[in-house]
């Protein structure tokens, strides 16, 4: 009993948090809502002030400032806080010039650029992956000498799938996903809405794509699918949403411009062949008359006949003649 005892108070103490835990964490949420609302917040003396002109219901910041992970090291500034581990310190300096936001400083957004995505598909990709936004930050010192910082951060549409991929952002591309669906749909949170009972479902708004309602279908299911099946083709099938709502139209004009093309191709090489008939015609005869004539000796007689060019005749006739054994002439094929 008292082994019991001892064992459920090592559990207790295991998963309680320490200060500087509780600390860590309450920071990191003020952290992210400075970034992604443009809240001014003040951490250890220093106060982070993101508000700029890009809206917060439009643009989210990839990576805010103050943060520590492997996006941080690709996308972060070089800005090192009162609370910047010693690792990230040592990263930073090794990576180039770091800006110190020490006790009593301002961080603040200087400016605000425009970066294009990157994007095979340009103007037919997804308008939320189109673009990005890049603020340029500075930190002002409290005897107010402001450092430019050479790093922006990152800001990303929301719902921009494709670009948050690319970043390896795996929860950003899928609460993309879901809020591609919300608008789809027209609720604001759609896994509250997938599992409703079926005659509470939203309808699917017209003109949409019908694989967004298999991706309904396959997100109601993802609680029951253990091995990930059902979440798999979630992915799939938004994929395939979002191609056939931005390529599938573009699309099938192509192939039908490519039909009207074939088409009008076909119409012109059969009024070209009754046009040239007659000269196949007079090469027949000429061959009836000489069998073991050359296709360029029948191409020359018809050329001076008619007075054409002497290539054209040859390629116009070529099908009568064939090539035999090691000759290179070709001779008239067996009647």
């Amino acid at each position: 009993m008292i082994a019991e005892e001892r064992s459920r108070g090592v559990k207790k103490q295991e998963g309680k948090l320490t200060r500087a835990q509780e600390s860590r964490l309450l920071r990191n949420y003020y952290l992210l809502t400075a970034a992604h609302d443009g809240v001014p917040f003040v951490s250890d003396g220093v106060t982070i002030d993101l508000s700029c002109e890009l809206d917060p219901k439009t643009w989210q910041a990839v990576c805010p400032p103050g943060f520590y992970s492997g996006m941080a090291a690709l996308h972060g500034p070089e800005i090192v806080f009162p609370w910047t581990p010693a690792s990230w310190r040592a990263y930073f300096e090794k990576q180039g010039s770091i800006v110190r936001a020490s006790k009593g400083s301002r961080v603040f957004v200087a400016s605000v650029a425009s970066l294009p995505a990157e994007s095979p598909f340009n103007e037919l990709d997804h308008p939320a992956n189109r673009e990005r936004r890049i603020a340029f930050l500075a930190v002002e010192s409290p005897s107010h000498i402001v450092t430019p910082v050479r790093r922006g951060v990152l800001f990303l549409r929301r719902g921009a799938i494709m670009n948050s991929v690319e970043l390896s952002d795996w929860s950003r591309a899928y609460r993309g996903m879901l809020e591609r669906l919300e608008s789809v749909f027209g609720v604001a949170d759609i896994e509250d809405v997938v599992d409703l009972d079926p005659h509470e479902w939203p309808r699917r708004q017209d003109g949409t794509p019908q694989a967004y309602s298999w991706a309904f279908l396959a997100l109601r299911d993802r609680n029951e699918d253990l091995d990930g099946h059902a979440m798999a083709a979630f992915g799939y099938v938004m994929g395939r949403a979002e191609a056939e709502e931005q390529l599938l139209a573009s699309a099938q004009r192509g192939l039908e411009a490519t039909r009207q093309v074939r088409k009008a191709s076909s119409a012109k090489a059969a009024k070209d062949r009754i046009k040239s008939e007659p000269i196949r015609s007079r090469a027949a005869e000429i061959v009836a008359l000489e069998p073991a004539i050359s296709l360029t000796q029948c191409a020359k007689r018809i050329a001076r006949e008619l007075d054409k060019d002497e290539r054209w005749i040859a390629r116009t006739i070529k099908e009568l003649f064939e090539r035999r054994g090691d000759r290179k002439e070709y001779r008239p094929k067996p009647r």
